[in-house]
C-alpha cells in the first residue's frame, strides 16, 4: 500500500514537471488540402517545446490563434524547413529570428492569417519534407495557442 502511495506521488510530480506541451494533427479537409494543427501550451519561462512534422506540399496559408491564456504582445511563430530557413519569410534563425516574417508580430487576441512570404512577395510556397514549428518572443507562462497551416498536396 505505502509503496502505490510513493509511486503514484512519483508519477503525479512527474506529470507536474513538464515544462511545456504541444501536439500536432493532420486532417484532410478536401480532397487534396490538409490542415496541420500545432496546438502548444508554454511552459516555465513562456518556453514552448519545438514540434517537427512532414509536410511535403505546397503550403497555402497559416492561420494563428492565441488561446485562453494569451501569449504576450508580438510573440512570434517561426516554421522551420529542413534547411533551417523559415517557410514564412522571416530572415533569421529560429534561434535569432529576423522579425520579418509573415508569422511576426502575432497578436494576443485575435486569429489572424498569413501566407507564406518568399523573397518580400506573399506566394504559396514548396516545402519538401518535414516542418519544425517553433514559438519565439513570448514569456508568458502557461499562454497557449495554435497554428493551422493548410497545405496541397
Amino acid at each position: 500500500m505505502r509503496l502505490a502511495k510513493i509511486t503514484a506521488i512519483v508519477i503525479l510530480a512527474l506529470i507536474l514537471a513538464v515544462p511545456a506541451m504541444a501536439g500536432v494533427t493532420e486532417t484532410r479537409i478536401k480532397s487534396n488540402i490538409y490542415e496541420i494543427t500545432w496546438s502548444w501550451t508554454a511552459g516555465a519561462l513562456g518556453a514552448v517545446t519545438s514540434e517537427t512534422w512532414p509536410i511535403d506540399g505546397l503550403v497555402i496559408l497559416a492561420e494563428s490563434n492565441p488561446g485562453s491564456v494569451s501569449p504576450t504582445a508580438n510573440y512570434e511563430i517561426f516554421v522551420a524547413d529542413e534547411d533551417g530557413a523559415d517557410v514564412f519569410g522571416d530572415t533569421g534563425t529560429a534561434a535569432s529570428p529576423g522579425s520579418d516574417g509573415s508569422l511576426a508580430n502575432r497578436s494576443q487576441t485575435v486569429s489572424q492569417r498569413a501566407m507564406p512570404l518568399v523573397n518580400n512577395v506573399y506566394s504559396a510556397t514548396i516545402v519538401g519534407g518535414s516542418v519544425t514549428f517553433y514559438i519565439i518572443n513570448n514569456s508568458t507562462v502557461g499562454a497557449t495557442g495554435t497554428l493551422k497551416i493548410y497545405v496541397l498536396r
